[in-house]
């Protein structure tokens, strides 16, 4: 978010600078205003493109999203670096929510918005309701709304409003009704309501205030511009002089009673001239190098973020500062477990034997959350695994800064002369542990490619794992189907981290 608040900013404060330096003493009011919708929509837009995933570094396998746990690479063991920030429980979310300043910033902001947004909608509600109270007239052909609540006269998308003291019969109120009809025609309510949106979403940013001023400027100009087609200069100058205390008390419409009368007079009085060309072709240029910067800086951030394991989620994550303690008796547990789960026997009907791993999760509440077997998927054996991990007792979750985390645990079982006899076979139990490496990998290394696909303890594709090359810019992210690509030379060691 802050990001695309800063490039926002970025780009609608050069253009804005552009246009005060080179265009605002243009004449060409059209062009102007274009200048300013486009600037706008391009600010709004091109932070929103994901530029880096339709032009990837070659370094980068396209579209690929890698996910490891342990990764063996060939007849190589790649580093492994595990993340598994999860959320909290319900309460302590709500608790650090309210301590993050973040969460301030957000509630302010939102705030100030909303403030605006309500006084938008405020003069909205006034000009339906002047709608409603008034009735319409026609003068040559055209439909005019009068409404005696208000001076002077305005317009609001088709609709002209005339005050109760405006005479369209008379030389300046036929002056006025053009101005005010050349408005309509040329459709300034859709520019003040997308301006006035834009100050709401983002009335921290100067050249949002700038644009909303300088677009209701433009339109005055123009539609004086329109208006002098067709009557003469002094007549229509005195007219606007004598509007100067006309006050209607409207937001959000196009009014000949405007507050920079001398401006408007001064630019009557300018010849129209063409934009020099050399004005446009900086423009543009500074527009495409604007567009283009960014989306090299986003692709070189994003590229970072997916192919180098984050020093802050390792340091958080690899090492936990507090891992998980059972707040039951264990042994007690294991007890149980002897006189009502005959693992032996059923290991051996499941043909697993030798050493095998029960993977499961201390979630961040304390309780066993996801339980795997590194023998004996789909089997017997793997479901009267889980079923006895459900009656674990709960633990005391590990805890990274202050936070509960999730984390991966580990329990050993070596099952010894089982295939021998299983009724004389025996089983080992290693004390649980921390599961630092969950990942599996399998892969091939031909010129300079290695091509893999990565599972996790349930040997599922796991998407999302990045893989990088450390010390350099080369790495690759696993695909929805656990694959990946990435070049490098055979020399070279890679990391993966799973967020």
């Amino acid at each position: 978010m802050s990001n695309y608040l800063l490039e926002l900013a970025v780009i609608h404060g050069i253009l804005a600078l552009g246009y005060w330096f080179l265009l605002r003493k243009e004449r060409q009011y059209g062009t102007l205003r274009m200048y300013w919708i486009v600037a706008t929509v391009l600010a709004i837009v091109v932070p929103l493109l994901k530029l880096p995933q339709l032009v990837q570094s070659q370094q980068l396998a396209p579209q690929e999203v890698v996910s490891a746990n342990t990764l063996t690479i060939g007849e190589r063991d790649l580093p492994t670096y595990i993340a598994t920030p999860k959320p909290t429980a319900k309460a302590e979310t709500q608790t650090e929510a309210r301590s993050d300043p973040r969460w301030v910033f957000l509630v302010l902001y939102v705030g100030v918005s909303a403030f605006f947004l309500i006084r938008m909608l405020a003069h909205l509600a006034k000009v339906v309701r002047l709608k409603r109270q008034s009735h319409i007239e026609l003068w040559q052909g055209a439909r005019l709304r009068r409404t005696h609540t208000v001076e002077g006269s305005f317009s609001f998308f088709g609709a002209v409003f005339l005050g109760k003291d405006l005479d369209p019969d008379q030389p300046e109120g036929q002056m006025i009704l053009k101005h005010e009809r050349a408005h309509a025609a040329l459709g300034h309510t859709y520019d003040l309501l997308f301006f006035e949106l834009f100050k709401v979403a983002f009335w921290w940013l100067p050249t949002a205030w700038l644009a909303n001023r300088e677009i209701r400027r433009l339109h005055e100009f123009q539609a004086d511009a329109h208006v002098l087609k067709t009557c003469p200069l002094d007549q229509y100058s005195n007219t606007l002089i004598r509007s100067t205390l006309t006050q209607h008390g409207v937001g959000l419409v196009s009014t000949f009673h405007s507050n920079f009368i001398f401006k408007r007079l001064h630019a009557m009085k300018q010849q129209v001239t063409r934009i020099k060309p050399w004005k446009v072709g900086v423009l543009t240029s500074v527009s495409l190098i604007l567009i283009l910067l960014l989306a090299f800086t986003e692709e070189r951030a994003y590229a970072q973020t997916a192919i180098t394991a984050d020093p802050e989620v390792e340091e958080a994550f690899t090492v936990i500062e507090e891992p998980p303690v059972s707040l039951g008796n264990l042994e007690e547990f294991w007890y149980f477990v002897d006189q009502n789960y005959p693992l032996i026997p059923t290991a051996y009907n499941s043909e697993v034997g030798g050493t095998v791993w029960i993977y499961f999760d201390v979630e961040e509440d304390g309780t066993v959350g996801e339980v795997a077997v590194s023998k004996g998927e789909d089997t017997e054996f793997e479901t009267m695994v889980q079923e006895l991990m459900q009656h674990m007792p709960d633990f005391r979750p590990g805890r990274q800064r202050g936070k509960s985390v999730r984390v991966s645990m580990k329990i050993e079982l070596q099952f010894t002369n089982l295939y021998n006899d299983p009724n004389r076979g025996g089983m080992i139990r290693a004390p649980m542990e921390v599961d630092a490496q969950w990942l599996n990998v399998n892969a091939e290394f031909s010129k300079g490619v290695w091509e893999g696909t990565i599972y996790d303890k349930q040997r599922k594709p796991l998407a999302g794992v990045n893989i990088s090359v450390p010390d350099t810019n080369i790495g690759a992210i696993t695909d929805q189907n656990g694959r990946f690509r990435l070049e490098a030379d055979a020399s070279q060691m890679a990391l993966a981290s799973y967020v």
